[in-house]
């Protein structure tokens, strides 16, 4: 387990960041240290799935920030700027652990070297308890026994006692009482002396202890606040970089939005112009429709004056309503137009309405009405010519409108104009 990489990815995730941006961040760092994206998952707590989802999500980013002459270079743009902010990160984070990571050993020898200081301060006060007596009467009895039979109170009690023994054979009463009275005061005596000096250096030894045991202390909350600042240092680091990358790809897509609307104004635009083009080179008016439905009037007979009476009706409607496309049937939604256009077709007969689509060819569309029906102009197919005579090939099919449809006896279907929408 690489416990770098490890403590990279859990403070990664903690910030926030998205699981692709993580995956992304901890590839260049093992990229840094020589290791493989494959052999992550035997190194750090990712799986196989998350290398091959973060593998996935960063899969194109050279390609699209490659955009430099012959398609290879440094990236640039929005996956150029995440490349170098998510770089900029890795590195800083790594340059933070270093840094945290020797300050740490560094207070760790300092803290290995007060080690036998304390430790001797822990056994001076256990020994100064018990000859107190705070630990009980027996660990009491124990210590001075101890104490005692300490070689160096046993060297002291040598001394003092062959001191004496020479001064008493010097006056010649050394096999008397005095002598051995004389002798146990004296070791009473020493004993209790040299007690209260060995307690007092206990308490030297201790307070050197406890001295060596709070510099320690100190020692390990400064690595604690080391440990602290480089999570605190990183977090702020991986936020900061999460803002540059949000405001980033706020910024490119408001570009992106900006570049689509302006192109698709323009295509509108474009479009508009087209179709204005369109409508002045196929645009037929109220005039020339009157023109034509008399003539098929005329060519129909004795229906030529209701027919003409129709036709004027049609015209002077369609005289002040010209827009788009005037002219053709069902482009201007106005009553007046659509009731010539039905008259005209009640007074030609099965000629005017005649719609259907089997009569037609070379069928183009041209617009559409004010209620979405579509408009087409047309050839009538030779077989048709008999029967429509000089009806206008321009208009609606028939299938299309079939609320506005009649079925000729014929077997063809005719279209009610009127009823167009």
């Amino acid at each position: 387990m690489d416990e770098e990489l490890e403590a990279l990815i859990q403070q990664t995730l903690a910030s926030g960041v998205s699981p692709a941006q993580m995956t992304g961040i901890v590839f260049r760092a093992a990229q840094a240290k020589g290791i493989s994206p494959q052999q992550l998952p035997q190194m750090t707590s990712l799986s196989d799935a998350d290398i091959q989802n973060g593998m996935s999500a960063l899969g194109n980013a050279p390609q699209v920030g490659a955009n430099v002459a012959g398609g290879g270079g440094i990236p640039t743009g929005l996956i150029g700027s995440e490349m170098a902010l998510e770089g900029g990160l890795t590195g800083g984070i790594s340059a933070l652990r270093q840094g945290a990571n020797q300050a740490r050993n560094d207070l760790g020898q300092g803290i290995q070297g007060f080690d036998p200081f304390a430790q001797a301060g822990q056994g001076a006060i256990g020994l100064q308890a018990a000859l107190s007596g705070a630990q009980g009467a027996d660990a009491q009895g124990q210590a001075f026994q101890d104490f005692q039979s300490s070689p160096g109170q046993q060297s002291l009690q040598q001394r003092g006692e062959q001191a004496l023994t020479r001064n008493s054979a010097a006056l010649g009463g050394l096999g008397g009482g005095n002598v051995r009275r004389a002798l146990t005061e004296f070791g009473i005596g020493t004993a209790a002396q040299d007690f209260g000096n060995q307690f007092n250096r206990l308490g030297q030894v201790a307070g050197m202890g406890l001295s060596a045991t709070g510099s320690q202390g100190q020692m390990r909350g400064q690595q604690a606040n080391i440990a602290n600042s480089l999570g605190v240092n990183a977090g702020n680091m991986v936020f900061n970089t999460g803002q540059n990358l949000s405001q980033g790809r706020n910024q490119f897509g408001r570009d992106l939005s900006n570049t689509l609307t302006t192109g698709a104004q323009n295509l509108s635009g474009l479009q508009n112009n087209q179709g204005l083009a369109l409508a002045n080179q196929l645009g037929i008016s109220g005039d020339q429709l009157a023109q034509i439905l008399a003539s098929a009037g005329a060519n129909s007979g004795n229906l030529s004056s209701q027919l003409g009476q129709n036709l004027s009706g049609v015209s002077q409607t369609a005289s002040g309503q010209r827009a788009g496309l005037p002219g053709i049937p069902g482009v201007q939604q106005t009553e007046g137009m659509l009731s010539g256009i039905t008259d005209a077709a009640a007074g030609i007969g099965t000629l005017m309405a005649l719609s259907d689509r089997r009569l037609k060819k070379d069928i183009v569309q041209i617009g559409k009405t004010n209620g979405g029906a579509n408009i087409y102009k047309w050839n009538w197919i030779e077989a048709a010519k008999s029967l429509v005579g000089n009806q206008p090939s321009f208009g609606v099919m028939a299938d299309e409108v079939m609320y506005a449809v009649t079925v000729g006896a014929d077997g063809f279907k005719r279209v009610d104009y009127s009823r167009v929408v």
